[in-house]
């Protein structure tokens, strides 16, 4: 019908923040300053907000190698987290991802893309957003 088509048609606004803050900031590396994670967390919480970001990533935000930083206790209050983990030895890796109030996370799974030496996280979740995305439910992010 006519209004289904329209409303396929119809334009849904999601917005979204990236950062790649790198792992030598999170664990202070090679050059790195002991505040550098904490004040990336901020900072990345604050763009986030300022950007009115509905779904946010982060890689390499973390506490030591693999584990991702809980942005729900550093500001993002209310969101919903799903955290990918890749540990080897004594590296890793991280990735997260958030959504905004109003998300329904369904489903969610991480950890690494790699099975190598060159440690790669990745974070995935199947989600309801606030209204279907061109007659779509569910996504998967």
């Amino acid at each position: 019908s006519v209004s289904e088509v329209s409303s396929l048609e119809a334009s849904v606004q999601v917005s979204t923040f990236f950062w790649n803050v790198h792992w030598q900031c999170s664990v202070a590396a090679r050059g790195a300053s002991g505040a550098c994670k904490s004040q990336a967390t901020n900072r990345f919480v604050e763009l986030a907000r300022g950007a009115g970001a509905d779904i946010v990533a982060s890689v390499e935000l973390s506490d030591g190698m693999s584990q991702p930083v809980d942005l729900t206790s550093h500001g993002l209050e209310g969101w919903s987290q799903v955290s990918g983990s890749c540990a080897r030895g004594n590296g890793g890796d991280s990735a997260a991802l958030a959504f905004a109030p109003g998300w329904n996370v369904l489903s969610s799974g991480g950890g690494c893309l790699r099975d190598d030496w060159d440690t790669r996280a990745m974070a995935v979740a199947r989600v309801v957003p606030p209204s279907p995305v061109q007659g779509c439910s569910s996504l998967c992010v």
